[in-house]
């Protein structure tokens, strides 16, 4: 059976398999779209940056695949990991290709119990080294090939929304999103009892911004408030239950702007 043969059969093999999975269930596609999300971070040259992948409307799914796309001059991939699908691990990721900035991915629920994520839980994380040099606006993709975007339940093929990121390298502001200037990284972290985050907005902006937990689950939220001028998020450990690694989400009137990771030690 394919379930037996997962971890030893090339990524290749197992892509096919997905898809075979994936016909068989059902010629149709389903009128609930599963949302496959990248974020928009912002990164220096140089530095190492993590990407998750997020998702919405994510209910009883028990496969998928898809290919993750970037520009390799930019962007150096180092490795996947946070896992947080059942049995997903690096056998799930077809690695060949990464220097040319193409990684596949193609996953099936072992137990056949089906997986269902709150919105904004991250199904996995990549990590990359910023190699470009100069500051740029560099795009990481959800596409189609090699390996096809497919998401099932088991008995239908769902359909699909997919969100593109960027990563916005040195002091690149991408011209679609309201103007804001990083002072000041998330600052210790990782931390014990509080850290913060220190921004300048040159004109007034709509700013609210909240914390997850690696599984997407919500765990502070502050009120949305106007901000202008010198700004700074503090973080207290009073918002976190337990040690881990959290998310924290700054948005900007309707977007997302950026995610910054928190590991939090008591």
């Amino acid at each position: 059976m394919f379930f037996t043969m997962k971890k030893t059969c090339p990524i290749s093999s197992l892509a096919l398999s997905v898809s075979w999975l994936l016909w068989l269930c059902s010629l149709s596609v389903a009128f609930s779209q599963v949302k496959l999300i990248l974020p928009q971070v912002h990164a220096e040259l140089g530095q190492v940056v993590e990407i998750p992948v997020l998702v919405a409307n994510f209910s009883n799914v028990k496969g998928m695949q898809f290919t993750l796309k970037w520009d390799s001059t930019h962007l150096a991939f180092q490795s996947v990991g946070n896992f947080n699908l059942n049995s997903l691990d690096v056998n799930d990721f077809g690695l060949v290709q990464t220097d040319q900035g193409i990684l596949t991915f193609a996953w099936i629920d072992e137990s056949l119990s089906g997986e269902t994520l709150p919105d904004s839980a991250a199904i996995f994380s990549v990590t990359f080294q910023v190699i470009a040099q100069q500051d740029v606006a560099s795009e990481v993709q959800i596409v189609n090939a090699p390996t096809l975007i497919e998401v099932t339940d088991g008995n239908e093929i769902l359909g699909v929304e997919v969100h593109n990121g960027l990563v916005l390298i040195g002091n690149v502001v991408n011209t679609n999103e309201p103007f804001f200037q990083l002072k000041s990284d998330i600052w210790p972290n990782p931390f014990s009892d509080f850290c913060l985050m220190q921004f300048s907005f040159p004109t007034a902006q709509l700013v609210s911004w909240e914390i997850r937990d690696n599984r997407g689950k919500l765990c502070y939220q502050a009120p949305q408030q106007r901000v202008e001028g010198e700004w700074q998020i503090n973080i207290s450990s009073a918002y976190l239950s337990t040690a881990g690694t959290y998310y924290l989400y700054l948005h900007i009137g309707k977007e997302s702007t950026m995610i910054r990771k928190l590991i939090y030690v008591p």
